[in-house]
């Protein structure tokens, strides 16, 4: 018998995007579209093990894990306009758009894994099936301020949609490992591996990383995740 305890990183990573759009309009006006994108997202899984040697050759074993998926996505989105000539034209607009989108995700993964050995050969499985949700969590909040300048007034508004319960998923699909060692001498391995991995959803039934946005009477609409979230 064997029992371990482990907690590990499954996935970490970084997005940075950033672009801007210039264009000069026939009409003499400059269009300015810039997009800024920031995506930070963690995945840590904790749980026990459990082996057994059901023969000199044979082991099996069973895991499970809990997995959190941690997740903040910020987007940052400008539109300005400016006339070509004060005597005509559109005059200068400016629309900043500013949104957020952390969350988190909670899962429960299980996997059992077979193990057979002799002094030349080894041969492994890993099998592990769709990961169970457990729960799940994000926060949307967006911004919208629009400013026009008209000769010697403006106008301008401002609007925010938040919404803190809204419901977030990121699976684990099902996936199999198969793993195959040859030693023909003390100093020398030739191995194998590979993997097979399930879909994540389908047409008929995709993944929705956030879902079930509610209505915001004083915004006029749902919160918006954005272009790239």
């Amino acid at each position: 018998h064997a029992v371990a305890l482990s907690t590990f990183t499954v996935d970490q990573r970084r997005l940075e995007f950033d672009a801007k759009i210039q264009r000069s309009m026939p009409d003499g006006r400059t269009v300015v579209d810039t997009v800024s994108v920031v995506e930070d997202q963690v995945v840590r899984w904790q749980g026990g093990s459990y082996a057994y040697r059901v023969s000199p050759e044979l082991s099996i074993g069973l895991s499970l894990f809990y997995s959190v998926s941690r997740m903040s996505h910020g987007e940052e989105r400008m539109h300005f306009t400016v006339a070509g000539a004060p005597e005509g034209g559109e005059q200068p607009t400016l629309r900043p758009d500013s949104r957020r989108a952390p969350h988190q995700v909670w899962n429960a993964v299980g996997r059992l894994g077979i193990l057979y050995a002799v002094p030349r050969y080894r041969v492994g499985l890993m099998v592990q099936p769709p990961s169970v949700h457990l729960r799940g969590r994000a926060k949307v909040r967006d911004r919208v301020v629009r400013a026009d300048a008209l000769d010697d007034t403006s106008t301008g508004s401002f609007t925010e949609a938040s919404d803190n319960n809204v419901r977030a998923e990121e699976p684990f699909p099902w996936e199999v490992r198969v793993g195959f060692a040859y030693v023909p001498t003390s100093d020398f391995t030739l191995t194998f591996d590979g993997a097979f991995y399930g879909p994540d959803g389908s047409a008929e039934d995709p993944v929705r990383a956030i879902s079930g946005r509610r209505y915001i009477e004083s915004a006029g609409r749902a919160a918006r995740v954005g272009a790239f979230g």
